[in-house]
């Protein structure tokens, strides 16, 4: 029999016998423990390779499996990583990954958050991947089944009753052989110890500490030399850096680290500043340049020809101003010159310095999101309300950004964030819970009680609340600091908030979403509570937050529930003052500002319309892919006309919309004409 006819023959007759309960001398175990680990060994590639399958152990698996270990890294399905056929539990499809040992992240009791950027961060450490990333659902009900939803890395996937060719097949594997090889690398690499990869893998940051150490070491040892010894330079050593670029231009050098350009200036024009071996110059210095096109530069201060101090300062090349930030740091404290790690003072020191170059910092710490995260933190629950385009859901998940301690691009995997949009066919049984129709083995229908998206998130956020808790003793003893555990926030966004039916979808939640009545003060019975066997009350927890968006000109929003206007706290996003988001547009983020002010002034003119038809920022974030007629011709233009649709001089608005959108110079004179008649 064919890999690919064996595998569907499992699939096909796994559930039946299952069913039947004879667990022991089962003919679908030979088929997966012999049949097909024997196919597999006839694949020349597998040769030297542990193979080994499973029904279970002593009862019938949900997910039986069939795996292929290098025992050089995996020598057991508990842990490791390895190649392994999964059978979901429906019988309906069969999936061959790259997957790792759920029982060892279960003994390490890692979160699932934490389990999933494992899974990420190793595909992304491999330096030429042949297969790709990929969700698996194995319906399955077990821990141990979800997990392996969780640790998946890369993989195919296959349906039992349309397997492709055995050849199809094996190239798969090979492709997954090619990616396996390069972890066995990396593991090697790493010590050859399961958990120092890990560390490795969970921990790499780690790495970008010990590279800027380096670095930053060589700065420090150069400019000592420099300031005490004729034999000077302006190159940096490379100690530490062999997988650096390091490039010479003219005087300075420039070294590429986790794609951030740093300039290290040591020496020029034949003078090194600070003869007498103390005080603070220009030279030696280093320094990048932030997303606000300043550079973030470190002035040095010597004391008897030796670095001891450090500063940073903000470099404005433009107005040729330069800014103390007041964040002076010790060198001594820095533990530079051993061989130890990157100690806790130097990874502060190098956060700070980056602080100014992540690239959601210009909406972050912008005054907007600083204001409505504080508005948020006092009411528990804030509605953004405002023209369309005028970035209310990209406040949302700043707001979140910045109260949860994320990057944007970290936000989405995020436990402590969720995001759902409303619409008219949303209910209560996909927010809070409801019944749901399950199909079981045996092809019978029945009904399980599921927790809704809010619901399942409420959750989350009180086990964190109780294993915070529960902790605390243990943390005592590690001299362990956990910042703002104890008040993990976790921020729920529902987009276009007044396009559901409030009543409808919150229910009884009215009561509890209430700020006042927040926490164990707030419970209440839910419609299905009288099925529930562990408890029979639910509240919202005093750490989740909640933000909606609507949009004004929306005529949903005249019927928004005065019942739920009273619990949120509403704030008005104007188009024109929300500008921080087209720091992106580069060389078009002034004409973007310009025309866009313009054209809102116009409309502010026509009697019929006011700012809530403004246009708003996001509409001109499409410039990244599109010319400004473009956005007017496919975006704009439509969108305006909706807006004027059946007033008597139609065409002449239009005109005039089009002539402000094209000359922005225009607004502000029809501006002074109308003041002056």
């Amino acid at each position: 029999m064919t890999l690919s006819k064996l595998i569907k023959e499992i699939g096909n007759t796994y559930l039946k016998e299952k069913k039947s309960g004879e667990f022991t001398g089962a003919p679908v175990g030979k088929l997966v423990k012999n049949h097909m680990v024997d196919e597999l060994k006839n694949i020349e590639q597998l040769k030297g390779f542990k193979l080994k399958g499973s029904i279970g152990n002593g009862n019938f698996a949900e997910v039986p499996w069939v795996a292929i270990m290098d025992e050089n890294i995996t020598k057991a399905t508990t842990k490791g990583i390895y190649i392994v056929f999964l059978f979901s539990g429906d019988g309906e499809k069969v999936f061959l990954t790259l997957n790792q040992g759920v029982t060892y992240f279960k003994n390490k009791k890692l979160k699932k958050h934490d389990i999933v950027k494992a899974s990420n961060t190793i595909y992304e450490i491999l330096d030429y991947p042949e297969s790709a990333p990929i969700d698996i659902d194995l319906k399955a009900k077990t821990s141990l089944g979800k997990g392996y939803e969780n640790t998946t890395i890369s993989g195919f996937e296959y349906y039992i009753n349309d397997m492709p060719d055995s050849s199809i097949i094996e190239s798969d594997i090979n492709k997954l052989l090619n990616d396996y090889e390069q972890l066995v690398d990396k593991y090697k690499e790493n010590g050859e110890n399961l958990d120092q990869f890990y560390q490795y893998i969970l921990n790499s940051d780690e790495k970008k500490y010990q590279l800027f150490k380096n670095l930053f070491r060589n700065f420090v040892e150069q400019s000592q030399i420099n300031i005490t010894s004729n034999d000077k330079s302006t190159e940096i050593k490379h100690e530490g850096l062999d997988e650096v670029k390091i490039t010479k231009i003219k005087d300075f050098n420039s070294v590429l680290i986790n794609d951030v350009e740093f300039h290290i200036h040591l020496f020029n024009s034949g003078q090194y500043g600070r003869k007498n071996g103390s005080g603070s110059g220009k030279i030696p210095y280093m320094c990048y340049k932030d997303s606000n096109s300043r550079w973030v530069t470190i002035r040095t201060t010597f004391e008897n020809y030796n670095m001891t101090a450090v500063r940073f300062t903000l470099w404005d090349e433009e107005a040729q101003k330069e800014q103390e930030t007041r964040q002076t740091y010790s060198i001594a404290e820095m533990d530079l010159f051993s061989d130890n790690p990157p100690n806790e003072y130097f990874k502060q020191f190098y956060d700070d310095y980056m602080s100014y170059k992540i690239e959601v910092v210009p909406m972050i710490e912008s005054g907007i999101v600083k204001e409505l995260t504080d508005k948020l933190l006092k009411s528990k629950n804030l509605i953004l309300r405002g023209a369309p385009g005028t970035g209310k859901s990209y406040l949302a998940k700043a707001i979140a950004c910045n109260m949860i301690g994320t990057s944007n691009e970290d936000l989405e995997s995020s436990e402590q964030f969720e995001f759902v949009q409303f619409h008219p066919n949303y209910d209560y049984t996909d927010f809070v819970e409801g019944i749901r129709p399950v199909i079981s083995h045996d092809g019978t229908m029945g009904f399980d009680l599921k927790s809704g998206i809010f619901k399942t998130f409420c959750e989350q956020a009180l086990e964190t609340q109780s294993s915070n808790s529960s902790d605390k003793t243990m943390e005592k003893h590690e001299n362990h600091i956990k910042y703002g555990d104890n008040h993990k926030k976790y921020i729920f966004v529902i987009d276009e908030i007044n396009r559901g039916e409030i009543s409808k979808i919150f229910g009884e939640l009215f009561f509890s979403i209430d700020p006042s009545y927040r926490g164990i003060a707030g419970a209440v019975k839910t419609q299905y509570s009288n099925m529930e066997s562990e408890k029979d009350k639910f509240y919202i927890p005093e750490n989740v937050y909640i933000i909606g968006t609507m949009n004004d000109i929306d005529r949903s929003v005249d019927t928004f529930d005065f019942a739920m206007r009273r619990r949120f706290r509403f704030v008005e996003i104007k188009a024109n003052e929300n500008l921080e988001m087209l720091e992106s547009l580069g060389d078009d983020k002034d004409e973007a500002i310009n025309r866009m002010i313009s054209l809102n002034d116009a409309i502010s003119q026509v009697d019929e319309l006011d700012r809530n038809y403004h246009i708003g920022a996001a509409y001109f974030l499409k410039l990244k892919d599109i010319s400004f007629e473009e956005l007017w011709e496919d975006f704009l233009e439509p969108l305006l006309s909706d807006y004027i649709r059946g007033m008597f001089n139609e065409k002449e608005i239009m005109e005039l919309f089009k002539s402000v959108y094209d000359n922005p110079q225009l607004s502000s004179e029809l501006g002074s004409e109308n003041e002056d008649n």
